[in-house]
């Protein structure tokens, strides 16, 4: 089994998991964990990592924020057990992508397809548009 916790400043981590629900409907295997909703960073860490040790044979995809921030610093060092994943920059894209892949495919393969495929629709738009599409695009942009 797969479980994933969001995990952020403020309350980013809800209003991911939020917009996931309104969009896929079952998230049962999906919890937010907001920086804000505990006393210190430590806690959040001691909560998540209560997870981890409780349930060693599900896998644990962690998605975080922000590289290099806070949160993501402490939860990194949850990478010492083996069924512990973390991806650091998420967006609702890559949030949806990682949570409805396959379980039959391994977590290694399916993050690193996700993340690629995220840095893909990350774009620029701007007037005029159609200096901003490419031609096999174009059908797309026509409809706006």
């Amino acid at each position: 089994m797969r479980q994933f916790i969001i995990a952020s400043h403020g309350e980013l981590a809800s209003g991911m998991v939020s917009a996931a629900e309104m969009i896929i409907g079952d998230i049962t295997r999906m919890r937010s964990c907001n920086l804000s909703d505990y006393k210190t960073i430590y806690d959040l860490y001691e909560d998540v990592k209560s997870y981890i040790v409780a349930n060693p044979e599900t896998e644990y995809v962690l998605m975080i924020d922000l590289l290099g921030g806070s949160v993501n610093n402490l939860l990194m060092q949850l990478c010492e057990y083996k069924n512990v994943f973390v991806v650091t920059g998420i967006n609702l894209g890559l949030l949806l992508e990682l949570y409805l892949s396959s379980e039959n495919e391994q977590m290694k393969v399916v993050a690193l397809k996700a993340i690629e495929s995220s840095k893909n629709n990350i774009r620029l738009f701007a007037y005029p548009i159609n200096e901003y599409v490419e031609q096999n695009e174009q059908k797309e942009v026509d409809l706006w």
